[in-house]
C-alpha cells in the first residue's frame, strides 16, 4: 500500500471524510483506496488509487469542496 502522503484525513474535514467513507462504499472492502482511507491518507491520494473516472472525480471534487471550507475558516479567524 502507498504511503501515507500530504495530509492526514484524521486532522481533516469532517465532513470530507464523511462524504469520502460514503464514495467508497461501492468499492471492495480490500480495495487500495479504501484501504489507503482507512489508514488516514488524504483525499487526492485515495482519488489516485480509483481506476474509475466518475468516483475519481467525485473524490477530487470533496476535496476542493473541503479546502474551499479550509480557506473560508481562515479567513473568518483572520477577521476576528
Amino acid at each position: 500500500m502507498p504511503e501515507n502522503s500530504g495530509a492526514s484525513l484524521q486532522k481533516g474535514d469532517a465532513l470530507e471524510k464523511r462524504a469520502v467513507a460514503e464514495i467508497l462504499k461501492v468499492l471492495p472492502p480490500d480495495h487500495e483506496a479504501r484501504k489507503a482511507f482507512d489508514s488516514g491518507a488524504n483525499t487526492l491520494l485515495v482519488a489516485e488509487l480509483v481506476s474509475d473516472p466518475d468516483i475519481s472525480q467525485r473524490l477530487r471534487r470533496v476535496f476542493l469542496d473541503g479546502f474551499e471550507r479550509l480557506l473560508h475558516r481562515a479567513k473568518q479567524a483572520c477577521k476576528e
